[in-house]
Formats: C-alpha cells, structure tokens, sequence
C-alpha cells in the first residue's frame, strides 16, 4: 500500500473537491475511471454517475437506483461517506487477488458483511492502524480530514525508507 499511498490520496483530494467545492458525488469511483494526463495529474475520465448534491448532511440510498455497484455502500450513508467507503473498497481490492474478490467484493448477495470477512482475512498483511481505518469507513466513522492525513501518513513512510 506504501507505493500507492499518493495515489489513493489523490483520488480522495479530486472527489472531495467534486463534492464540496461542485456538489457532484461520483458514485462510480474505481480505477478504470480514472488516468493519467500528459502532466502526469491523476484525472478522472468517465463521468457517468455523478449525482448532483447540495445537502450534505443527507444520507443517499444508493442500493435501491444502483444495485449492481460494488464500490458504494449498500446503506445509506452520507456522500462523503460514500466517497470514503469506495476508496476503502479500492485499498482491500488492491491487497486482494481477482478470486478473493471475486468471492468477497463483487458479488452482490453477499456484499453486506462479506467486505469484512476479506478484510479480516487481511488482517495479517495491514498494520492495526490501517485495518482500523478500512473498518471505520466501512461502517462511516470515519472523516476525510482523518484518512487523507493518515493515508498521508503511510505514504511518507514509504518515501523515508
């Protein structure tokens, strides 16, 4: 996770900038939506589910319109939850292979708890803080002040050593 710290903390930065500075949700956030331009700035390219947003103290049921998505929550949560969740769901994929995922992530009838079964199952390869982390986005304890300063964090340690 050290080497793609900066990233994960870049797609935060662009989605929260999106919701608060804009008032879109993108609800669809995951690495094929998203590139690099010719300055090598981390861009997003498909913008297809973007839900324009003014209340942010609302929670949103995304499960009842968009039910076939793995990277939002199938509760409501408020949108800058849902931002945080997807990137959490994006960290677990990237410390996973295809067939945990498959099994775990993307299958819909088991999405509500099957997130922690894979995450528990990953204990053994994050650090308790970031286990912490996943688990309080997950369940939307969790602010995008605190995760961008402690993604923040991991991705100096990784450039320190």
């Amino acid at each position: 996770l050290s080497t793609s710290s900066s990233y994960f903390l870049k797609l935060l930065a662009i989605n929260m900038d999106l919701l608060v500075n804009h008032n879109y949700l993108n609800i669809d956030i995951k690495h094929t939506n998203v590139g690099y331009d010719s300055n090598d700035n981390l861009k997003i390219f498909d913008f297809n589910l973007f839900i324009k947003d003014t209340d942010f103290s609302q929670k949103i049921n995304l499960y009842s319109k968009y039910s076939f998505y793995y990277l939002h929550p199938i509760q409501p949560f408020k949108p800058e939850d849902i931002i945080l969740y997807s990137i959490a769901i994006l960290i677990l994929e990237s410390l996973s292979s295809y067939s945990e995922c498959n099994k775990y992530i993307y299958k819909l009838p088991k999405l509500k708890l099957s997130k922690f079964v894979l995450l528990q199952m990953k204990k053994n390869v994050l650090s308790e803080e970031l286990f912490k982390i996943l688990h309080m986005c997950f369940n939307a304890k969790y602010t995008a002040e605190q995760l961008y300063e402690n993604l923040g964090i991991f991705a100096n340690i990784s450039h320190n050593h």
